[in-house]
């Protein structure tokens, strides 16, 4: 979650560069349609499928807020396919024959937080299980971005506290598609245990990687990047490795 485009570049073109990045999923860019334009002038060399928030289609005047986006290097393009969703916080892309099985979809999501007043959580949630479940049927699936929910210790030993309603929801749906929270133990995951952090309000695990049960075991690395002073954003970024 970059907390609005404005700002990010610089730490966009770091971690580009220093983790030889192939996909990137970024939410909250907080552009309007006809501002996502933006998105291709960010000094990388990457192509753009990139979404702005339904609701500002009818206020072009007011601030922007919302909206998400994955890129990709150009040198993929003949291997990528964007994959049709209805939701405006969900976005995915099909990468063709990733592996002897089919191909892996990637699914960045920035889901409603808890007291949103412009989109309802379990309504997008529906249309992320029929999405997951969908792309099963053609591969693996790579689920990554700002889920807005927070787990509790009692979902894996990164996490503490409660689960939020949310949450749990979302676990129900995790379960239900046979999904894997990457990001849950500390023998897969490095770094803090946080990816959310206000000073004077505190820190909560909101922001998550969760991959298919058999593209688990493609999965070499996950890592919560530590604090970096180009990083302008409240929230941190996961950095995932697959084979």
């Amino acid at each position: 979650n970059i907390r609005s485009l404005n700002g990010a570049e610089p730490y966009l073109n770091e971690l580009v560069d220093k983790y030889k990045s192939d996909i990137i999923c970024i939410s909250e860019h907080r552009l309007h349609q006809f501002e996502l334009h933006k998105l291709n002038n960010l000094g990388i060399d990457f192509e753009v499928y990139a979404k702005s928030s339904q609701d500002l289609e009818t206020k072009p005047n007011s601030r922007g807020h919302c909206g998400l986006a994955l890129l990709w290097k150009k040198s993929m393009n003949i291997r990528i396919q964007k994959v049709p969703c209805s939701s405006d916080r969900i976005c995915a892309i099909e990468i063709l024959e990733a592996y002897p099985v089919g191909s892996l979809f990637v699914i960045g999501v920035y889901l409603p937080q808890q007291d949103c007043k412009i989109s309802d959580f379990n309504e997008h949630l529906d249309v992320l299980g029929q999405l997951i479940e969908s792309c099963k049927t053609k591969g693996e699936v790579l689920l990554i971005g700002d889920t807005n929910c927070h787990f509790g210790k009692d979902v894996g030993n990164r996490f503490y506290g409660h689960s939020t309603p949310n949450a749990k929801s979302f676990l129900n749906m995790i379960n239900t598609c046979d999904m894997v929270i990457l990001d849950k133990d500390q023998e897969r995951c490095d770094g803090p245990n946080y990816t959310f952090k206000v000073e004077g309000v505190g820190t909560s695990y909101i922001d998550h990687c969760i991959s298919s049960r058999t593209l688990e075991t493609y999965t070499c690395k996950v890592d919560i990047l530590d604090e970096e002073i180009l990083n302008t954003s409240d929230h941190l970024p996961i950095r995932v490795c697959v084979k």
